[in-house]
C-alpha cells in the first residue's frame, strides 16, 4: 500500500494547480490504534499531499461509499462528486499489477 500511496501523493502534488486533492482513510476496530498508525504511516512514507485520516465511520467506512467488506484496500478516484474509478483489492491482491491499474485510472480525473 505504501508504494501506491507514495505514487498518488506525487500525482496530487504535481496537479495541485488543478485543485487535485486526496486522502487515505484507514479503517479498523480501534480508533486510537488507527490514528497512531495513520500518523506513523504518513511520517514514515513522507506523505505530504494526501491526508492520512481515520473517518468518523472508522469500522466500515462511510455507508454512502459502498465499500466492499471483502476488500483489504479500496481506491476510489472521484471528481465533481462522481466516482470515475473504483478499485477493490482482497487480502494480498494489491501488487504491482493492481497499482498499475489504479495509476492508469488517474487521467480520468482530469477529463
Amino acid at each position: 500500500m505504501a508504494s501506491l500511496v507514495k505514487q498518488l501523493d506525487k500525482v496530487v502534488g504535481e496537479n495541485a494547480d488543478k485543485k487535485c486533492k486526496g486522502f487515505v482513510g484507514l479503517l479498523g476496530d480501534s480508533r486510537d490504534e488507527l490514528e497512531a498508525t495513520a500518523k506513523e504511516f504518513a511520517e514514515a512514507n513522507k506523505i505530504t499531499h494526501l491526508a492520512v485520516t481515520v473517518p468518523v465511520e472508522f469500522e466500515n467506512g462511510p455507508a454512502n461509499y459502498g465499500l466492499s467488506t471483502d476488500a483489504e484496500v479500496t481506491v476510489l478516484l472521484y471528481t465533481k462528486k462522481t466516482v470515475v474509478a473504483n478499485h477493490a483489492f482482497g487480502p494480498g491482491e494489491l501488487n504491482a499489477k493492481g497499482i498499475k491499474a489504479v495509476l492508469a485510472s488517474v487521467p480520468k480525473l482530469f477529463e
